[in-house]
């Protein structure tokens, strides 16, 4: 009995998912119902139904005897994994062993058969011993079912193309193609020469070229310059009608490699800022390590001085009588320090007083602008973004400074 028990273990481990650096790459697909026969001092067949999903990952149970259920021994696979021709898993017995976790390591051969070692904790000890399979047997897996050179799990065109055949090919599909240099197409039909591969209509980046040459569709993920435009076409909603034209540009066959499209600048809402104080967020969050611009525009009147007495995003006109003298960072324009526009960190250095702060921190919001409006780049936290400005005294204050959040937008093509 013990060594039924030890055999049952072991093929709890059929499923170990194993930790690797890449993702596994099964080279067979072990799926199905199988006999797989313990070693341990005799023979001791177990059933054993495998169900293995695309990335390799296993589940499935067994028991034994193998043919006569319900078993006196029997197990669930916690873990397993197929990757390329290696089979692992880990089980734990359900019945007969409860307690009992055991671990299957293996090859599958060339005719679909497996074998290996096995091992596991009965009774609190450690046994192992071999293991093979008298019936069931796996499939190979083609990772390359359009001959196209790339693997599934790298095409993003798997339906194609096939290169020789001219399935899915450049070739006068772009109607002005040569009349713009730098553009670029898949060639594998009606070449004199022989030649399947990208090629320039001239005068383009020779580097570039060259990579494409050596690389192939691999660069581009097993797709060609129509099925790269059409998905560009199908995620951005542009109609590409000049790339359609004259074939594709470098700036595509980069963008596509990168998996995005940019957008570009995006408007996403206005926060008003009061010159009465207080601190105002945004309505919608910036996403995390996403791009954006703030473009703060306007004045607001922080003092009743007549002609003076305003501010910005960034500066305060100040006159003569509350002018801070020498000394100052920055002044616009230069009047011999009487009067002017104060650059806010040049003021209250501690506070940068009067400015826009972005998420109560000082900014620069830059050099002055006669129409008061600045820009500066921001990346998003995954929270709004706020915005406040600072004064000793808000009793005389009105008006507010507008501040636009753009995102520099990009788009996933796949």
């Amino acid at each position: 009995m013990k060594k039924i028990y030890s055999l049952v273990l072991m093929l709890a481990m059929v499923m170990i998912p194993m930790v690797h650096a890449d993702a596994a790459v099964p080279d067979w697909d072990t799926t199905g119902s199988w006999v797989v026969v313990f070693e341990y001092g005799g023979s001791y067949p177990h059933d054993m139904m495998l169900t293995q999903d695309g990335s390799g990952n296993l589940t499935g149970s067994g028991g034994y005897l193998a043919g006569n259920p319900p078993y006196s021994f029997a197990w669930t696979i916690t873990s397993g994994v197929v990757d390329g021709d290696t089979i692992s898993m880990t089980m734990d017995y359900t019945v007969g062993a409860v307690g009992t976790t055991m671990h299957m390591t293996g090859t599958i051969a060339g005719d679909g058969t497996m074998s290996g070692d096995w091992d596991d904790n009965y009774n609190g000890g450690s046994r192992e011993g071999t293991w093979h399979t008298s019936s069931g047997v796996a499939t190979m897996i083609d990772h390359d079912p359009d001959g196209d050179g790339v693997l599934d799990s790298m095409d993003k065109c798997p339906d194609g193309p096939t290169p020789g055949d001219g399935n899915l090919d450049d070739v006068d599909l772009f109607d002005n193609w040569g009349d713009a240099n730098g553009r670029y197409r898949w060639i594998d039909s009606n070449n004199p020469d022989g030649y399947i591969g990208w090629e320039s209509s001239g005068k383009g980046d020779k580097k570039f070229l060259a990579m494409l040459e050596a690389e192939g569709l691999e660069y581009t993920y097993g797709c060609t310059g129509r099925q790269i435009l059409d998905a560009i076409t199908a995620a951005t909603g542009d109609a590409m009608e000049g790339h359609w034209k004259h074939g594709l540009t470098k700036g595509d066959l980069e963008a596509w490699h990168e998996g995005r499209w940019h957008i570009g600048p995006t408007y996403v809402e206005t926060v008003e800022v009061p010159g009465t104080g207080g601190v105002v967020s945004s309505v919608n969050d910036l996403a995390l390590d996403t791009d954006y611009f703030l473009e703060a525009s306007g004045t607001y009147r922080f003092a009743n001085w007549g002609d003076y007495g305003i501010a910005d995003a960034e500066w305060a006109s100040r006159d003569a009588a509350h002018y801070p003298g020498p000394g100052l960072t920055e002044v616009y324009p230069d009047l011999g320090e009487t009067a002017g526009w104060v650059k806010g960190e040049g003021y209250y250095a501690s506070e940068c007083g009067l400015d826009v702060q972005v998420d109560g921190s000082c900014v620069d919001w830059g050099s002055f602008s006669e129409g008061h409006n600045y820009s500066r780049n921001y990346t998003g936290t995954g929270a709004p973004v706020s915005f406040t400005i600072y004064d000793s005294s808000y009793g005389d204050n009105t008006g507010s400074i507008m501040v636009d959040v753009i995102e520099d937008k990009w788009i996933p093509l796949w």
